[in-house]
């Protein structure tokens, strides 16, 4: 039995996570009262992190070791409310 655990005990349990930095730019010419902009960043395993980011660009962290990640953006104005809200897309790794 366990034999579904054989993989990981194989490799020593559970690896540390490789952290890689990676700019995402962005338009914000179709809401130009918007004034920050925040990305959801879903990992494969599934976890969300948020990045309250400027309007131009954002640097997010992605984790190597668990491979290609997704992201959404929302764009807010002044006051926090969410002006709009993109669908989640793709982010391979480079």
């Amino acid at each position: 039995g366990m034999a579904h655990q054989w993989p990981a005990v194989r490799l020593g349990g559970q690896q540390a996570a490789i952290i890689e930095d990676l700019v995402l730019d962005y338009n914000t010419n179709l809401f130009p009262t918007a004034t920050a902009v925040v990305v959801k960043l879903q990992r494969p395993s599934g976890a969300i992190v948020t990045y309250n980011c400027g309007i131009e660009s954002c640097a997010v962290q992605l984790d190597r070791r668990q491979g290609s990640h997704w992201y959404q953006l929302e764009y807010r104005n002044i006051s926090g409310a969410v002006l709009a809200r993109g669908e989640w897309q793709f982010l391979p790794l480079p």
